[in-house]
């Protein structure tokens, strides 16, 4: 008897699916939307970056290395191979220099692509590398 039941149960979700909507896109051409808060990407703003070192702190996966070649200068590097995406960083600047962007193709075969290094200088005159 219970295996009747199971049986029936089952057709009746194979016959819903049949005449529902597919949930799944036809990808790359089309694409969903993001739902709003979707934490993304992480990416510095190397002008607004003080080299505090609170967000390699607070960072759970250690996706974040400061470099500090001295009090006013040092590298910035973020590998999003590393990263879980728990936005901790961004909650953890108060200069506002680091931010979840809503970028999710991320996909490369190569492990560098993963990894953004930029060069802070606090004076004022930063570049990136």
């Amino acid at each position: 008897m219970t295996s009747l039941i199971g049986y029936l149960s089952a057709s009746k979700q194979a016959l819903k699916n049949l005449f529902s909507k597919p949930v799944t896109v036809m990808f790359p051409a089309e694409h969903v939307s993001l739902p709003k808060g979707y934490r993304g990407t992480p990416v510095l703003i190397p002008e607004k970056c003080t080299l505090c070192m609170k967000c390699e702190r607070v960072c759970p996966t250690g996706a974040i290395l400061i470099e500090k070649l001295d009090k006013k200068n040092g590298y910035f590097t973020i590998d999003i191979g590393k990263c879980c995406y728990c936005q901790e960083c961004e909650k953890a600047c108060n200069f506002d220099a680091i931010h979840l962007i809503d970028k999710w193709l991320t996909a490369s075969d190569n492990k560098e692509d993963f990894v953004t290094k930029h060069f802070v200088q606090r004076n004022g005159k930063k570049k990136e590398e």
